[in-house]
């Protein structure tokens, strides 16, 4: 265990504590803004960016490296889910093109669901039904809409 999940922290303390909302979001930005100044000295020290320095530990570092990573990550998102919802938490944390990139990887060719029909031969009125529910196979629409 590390030491910021024994210890609270004053964003955590804030976010527990009893005050407004909007004085809640304030004082949280605040403090993110001292943080966030004082990580952005550091990396400038050793001339790195945070997304290098996480990359990197996240390619080529321990299992427990990669594991804290990939809390902080889901983490990220997590916020961003309750902050913005789960469809559009993605779209709101990665640029244009990085948002890009993933959907082109999730879209299913054409030639992949005519094998997918002809291995498991379900009859025509079965498969229509399911390019009608899932809208697979048009043009641009990825895997993530079958939830």
């Amino acid at each position: 265990m590390s030491s910021s999940e024994t210890s609270s922290s004053s964003i955590e303390d804030t976010l527990k504590s009893p005050l407004g909302p909007i004085i809640k979001k304030r004082k949280v930005a605040r403090e993110c803004r001292k943080i966030n100044l004082a990580l952005t000295r550091v990396l400038e020290k050793y001339h790195e960016s945070l997304s290098c320095v996480l990359g990197n530990t996240f390619l080529y570092g321990t299992d427990e490296e990669r594991e804290e990573i990939s809390k902080t990550i889901s983490r990220i998102f997590d916020l961003a889910v309750e902050a913005h919802g789960a469809k559009n938490a993605i779209a709101e944390l990665l640029l244009p093109e990085t948002h890009q990139k993933l959907l082109d990887g999730m879209r299913v060719p054409d030639w992949v669901l005519l094998y997918f029909k002809l291995q498991t031969r379900l009859p025509d009125a079965g498969w229509q039904t399911l390019l009608n529910l899932s809208q697979l196979g048009r043009s641009g629409v990825s895997l993530n809409l079958i939830v």
